[in-house]
């Protein structure tokens, strides 16, 4: 089984125990490094974006960096050259030394595609930077308490592993951001929506460009991470 795959409720009850205890043990040995980060488990406060009555307007706060996909699929949803989204230089887009090697411009002060109601003008085509927001994934090594960024296939594994019911290797821990006032709702995450909305994150934020085994959201439609983890099973 691919570690992303979608899965029969019956599978997220199996994991739901195990794993949220597990979550719990690795986010008490990082929470001090991350005080920006709250852990999200079953029954936390569900995240729905304001928009027009956004405090933050993370589109006005962050920088955001694109990839070669999130260049591409920008282009393919809003018809515009990359010469007009990206920070240029001498009329050529800048390519940084990074993985998301591009910047997305900003206009007055805020991204380029933010509208006058707050709404984002391609957001079926935004980057994977903005798709995940405000929510973030660390893979946890339960022997030295420490984070894990780069062995992808021990973060695949073991997800694979945990989304399947076994207990093994690696810990994913799903953080929202403190800053992000989407959380001010009554509205609570139920089980099978969180899982899927760490099984979402997990993908967009790990997932390399290239890799069949780790397949981009971008070769699909792209979806919200919420409105995938609210469609039906």
């Amino acid at each position: 089984m691919k570690p992303f795959e979608s899965l029969p409720l019956a599978t997220y009850h199996s994991c739901m125990g195990p794993l949220e205890r597990a979550m719990r043990d690795a986010w008490a040995g990082i929470a001090e490094r991350f005080q920006a980060y709250e852990l999200v488990v079953p029954g936390a406060t569900a995240f729905d974006c304001l928009q027009g009555n956004c405090t933050e307007h993370c589109c006005n706060r962050y920088t955001v960096n694109l990839s070669e996909r999130d260049v591409d699929r920008v282009v393919r949803f809003s018809g515009r050259s990359p010469r007009d989204f990206l920070e240029c230089e001498d009329g050529e887009p800048i390519s940084l030394p990074i993985a998301q090697p591009y910047v997305l411009t900003r206009a007055g002060g805020t991204c380029t595609f933010l509208q006058s109601d707050l709404g984002c003008g391609v957001y079926e085509g935004r980057p994977n930077a903005c798709r995940l927001y405000p929510h973030f994934v660390l893979f946890v090594d339960p022997d030295s308490g420490r984070p894990t960024y780069g062995d992808i296939p021990a973060i695949s594994d073991s997800m694979g592993d945990w989304l399947a019911g076994r207990a093994s290797g690696l810990v994913p821990v799903l953080m929202r951001h403190c800053a992000c006032p989407g959380f001010e709702g009554d509205r609570t995450l139920p089980e099978d929506e969180w899982l899927t909305i760490l099984r979402e994150t997990a993908r967009i934020q790990y997932s390399p460009d290239s890799s069949g085994d780790w397949p981009m959201a971008a070769d699909a439609e792209p979806v919200t991470v919420e409105a995938e983890a609210r469609s039906p099973s």
